[in-house]
């Protein structure tokens, strides 16, 4: 650095930008570097003051124009900042989505119900507004570690395991809603008759929308007519008999007794 460069630096300038410096540098190497030139300036500053005063002249002012890297750090600095509120910005927003999803589930819980695969994406729509800014990790590292891809994984695997874990597992039994059937002799014309259901349910006791099938074991004491979940069982003679059911791969059976 030149003597007449040194005398046209301005050490308050320095010192009032050494605080961006600071935030700008990283390094303890590049602060050190920083602090030399300070003392530096200011020895130039003082030495200018000391030949003024030799030649009886009154010292030049300092110049208050900063350098061309003091200006490129508040320029970074600067953008620093606008990224910052850009992502608060964003984030908040995110935040907002978050609570009307809430309140979408809410008020149409009811017809969202049966679409649990609609309300995991309503859910997990909020987190694409995040802004994360700048991954910390480079390549597919920062992809798979970015907020938004890690959550809508999370979510996806939650709503996976929920979804086969409260799926239907079959039929496992056959439950009837009654323990027997008491059906009157009634006459020959108009002979007596009883209704009788039965519901298919899973090993959790979670009612199944399966196809039963019925079947009476003595066609000549009493018979049954209708399908589904409910039929009628009509007697024909007294006495006693079975009234079979098949539905899912399982066959349960109820007592019917005709009197």
């Amino acid at each position: 650095m030149s003597e007449a460069t040194l005398e046209a630096t301005d050490p308050e300038a320095y010192e009032a930008t050494d605080e961006a410096w600071n935030e700008a540098a990283a390094s303890d190497t590049y602060r050190q570097a920083r602090q030399r030139q300070i003392m530096l300036a200011r020895q130039a500053h003082n030495a200018s003051l000391r030949r003024a005063a030799a030649h009886g002249r009154a010292p030049s002012p300092p110049s208050r124009r900063p350098d061309l890297e003091t200006q490129v750090a508040l320029d970074s600095l600067r953008r620093r900042l606008h990224e910052a509120n850009r992502i608060a910005y964003r984030n908040a927003w995110a935040a907002e989505a978050s609570a009307a999803a809430s309140q979408v589930l809410d008020s149409f819980e009811n017809g969202l119900a049966p679409h649990d695969w609609a309300r995991a994406l309503i859910r997990g729509a909020p987190t694409l507004l995040l802004s994360p800014g700048k991954p910390t990790k480079p390549g597919l590292q920062g992809f798979l570690f970015d907020p938004r891809v890690a959550g809508g994984a999370v979510i996806a695997a939650i709503f996976a395991i929920g979804h086969f874990r409260s799926a239907p597992q079959g039929v496992s039994n056959i439950q009837f809603n009654q323990e027997t059937v008491p059906v009157p002799i009634g006459t020959a014309a108009t002979p007596g008759s009883a209704p009788v259901s039965a519901i298919a349910v899973d090993k959790k006791g979670n009612t199944l929308d399966a196809t039963l099938t019925w079947s009476s074991q003595d066609p000549n004491t009493a018979t049954v007519a209708g399908t589904g979940s409910s039929v009628t069982v009509t007697a024909v003679k007294k006495g006693q008999t079975w009234i079979n059911v098949t539905g899912g791969g399982v066959t349960r059976s109820i007592a019917v007794t005709v009197s």
